[in-house]
């Protein structure tokens, strides 16, 4: 399994197609069949996986939702005289999500999962069987490969930065609108949009950034530095049998490099919630002694290097514009995105419009009804705020935000009852992540993004995976580490 979760490091990086290829079958078919046909996950897991995938699918299910509801009722709207819903010719159009096709074969799969945990292996055994469980020296297998995957990513993203090389079939080099005011190029990689590459990248640096301080108290001394900790209970050690400072500099070099490859992107809002990440994530983890001072050392450390590589970059410039503009009362597009929005929000507040609607001329009515008809750009809000109340009204928004709490809730307890530490520094990793792109949201849709999307739902399933293969079977104490032995650390 470790060596399944491994490859799909290399689908991250790629395109939405290859993406999908790679969380279909190295993120959930391979496990799942190792996993089931090895009986190592406990009968108790089938409760999980089947919650987490009825959370899965209701959110999703949301938007097709509102799309029904929205054609088939009254909504008085500023659009209400120009605009009339028309059910398509493709009668399947409007029951499609804004989440993507990868959501919805998770949500099954978690289903189908829950199924066969109940079907294969529905026994009790003791904490003597931890043998039939995946070995944590997985988890370090898997954390080698997203750090030499992020480094390998960056390295290409600094090509196609200084080049302007593309690494798409359909040209060989970006369009100098992509240039930005140091002559450097904002990157693609292999995703459609500068921005996807922002998002990717913060993802990864929230996640490896807070590992990297996730190692360093997990280190930590205890009993008041009495007692030293072995590298091989450490979970993110990634080289147990190496000096500790090589574990924690290969975290931090793959943390840096995600914060590269949002630089490189030119993406604002995703540059200033790093920034924030990298000086705040530090203080998020217990640490004590010596540790606690390389803390302090660290964050001024990379903060003088952060804003360095900002300021010697072209995002430089397109956060001064954006400054200058504000102050000369100039507005951005995007303002007028959140104006046109707002009155769609006011005109529909309780169930929206449906974004199929939306995306199918209402949209374009409502920017033409308010005067900005001229713009060539008639985007959506980005804001996902905006956009998913927009799309299914305060009502759907709240159900969004109830199941969101619950997906949270569900693998916390999915981390935390498990026999070694790795999955909850895991989660924890991934809360860190989830909650930076919120921030980052406030400017762009990230979640609808496939290509965003498709790496969280990649460290999802790792996490799904590592958390029940470590699960206590009945008949143990959960979370009793005293009963494992050191090798499952």
């Amino acid at each position: 399994m470790a060596a399944s979760l491994a490859v799909l490091c290399i689908f991250l990086f790629l395109g939405v197609a290859a993406q999908s290829v790679g969380l279909y079958v190295f993120a959930i078919a391979l496990p799942a069949w190792f996993a089931l046909s090895k009986r190592s996950v406990p009968a108790d897991m089938a409760k999980i996986s089947s919650t987490l995938g009825l959370l899965f699918l209701g959110l999703w299910v949301l938007f097709p939702l509102a799309n029904v509801v929205a054609f088939f009722s009254e909504v008085p709207s500023l659009a209400a005289s120009s605009y009339f819903r028309e059910w398509p010719q493709n009668r399947a159009a409007p029951l499609s999500s804004r989440l993507s096709s990868a959501w919805l074969a998770s949500g099954v799969s978690l289903l189908v999962v829950g199924v066969l945990i109940r079907a294969r292996v529905a026994r009790s055994v003791t904490v003597d069987d931890m043998h039939l469980q995946e070995s944590p020296q997985g988890f370090r297998v898997f954390l080698r490969a997203l750090v030499a995957g992020t480094l390998v990513w960056t390295l290409a993203l600094c090509v196609q930065h200084f080049t302007g090389m593309s690494f798409h079939a359909k040209s060989a080099a970006l369009l100098p609108e992509h240039q930005m005011s140091n002559g450097l190029f904002r990157v693609f990689g292999f995703y459609g949009h500068p921005l996807s590459v922002a998002g990717v990248g913060l993802a990864l640096f929230s996640f490896l950034w807070f590992l990297t301080w996730g190692f360093a108290e997990a280190h930590t001394p205890l009993d008041g530095g009495r007692v030293q900790p072995s590298p091989l209970r450490n979970p993110l050690a990634l080289f147990p049998k190496s000096p500790p400072w090589v574990s924690f500099l290969a975290l931090a070099a793959a943390s840096v490099a995600a914060f590269l490859a949002v630089v490189m992107s030119g993406g604002r809002t995703a540059l200033g919630v790093a920034v924030l990440v990298a000086l705040v994530l530090p203080f998020s983890v217990r640490l004590t002694g010596a540790a606690k001072k390389l803390r302090y050392a660290g964050v001024l450390l990379t903060g003088f290097a952060f804003f360095g590589l900002v300021f010697s970059s072209g995002i430089a410039s397109r956060i001064a514009a954006a400054i200058q503009n504000a102050s000369s009362g100039v507005a951005e597009n995007r303002v007028h995105f959140w104006e046109v929005y707002l009155r769609m929000i006011a005109d529909a507040p309780a169930l929206g419009h449906g974004h199929y609607w939306i995306e199918k001329g209402l949209r374009e009515t409502y920017y033409n009804a308010l005067g900005f008809g001229s713009l060539e750009e008639k985007f959506n809000a980005h804001n996902i705020y905006l956009e998913v109340f927009a799309n299914i009204g305060a009502v759907g928004a709240g159900l969004a935000l109830f199941f969101v709490v619950m997906l949270v809730r569900t693998l916390r307890q999915l981390s935390v009852q498990a026999v070694t530490h790795g999955p909850r520094l895991f989660f924890r990793g991934l809360r860190a992540a989830i909650v930076a792109n919120f921030l980052h949201a406030l400017t762009q849709n990230v979640f609808f993004d496939s290509n965003v999307l498709l790496p969280y739902l990649a460290l999802f399933w790792a996490l799904f995976w590592f958390g029940a293969t470590q699960a206590p079977f009945a008949g143990g104490a959960e979370g009793d580490l005293s009963k494992a032995s050191p090798s499952q650390y």
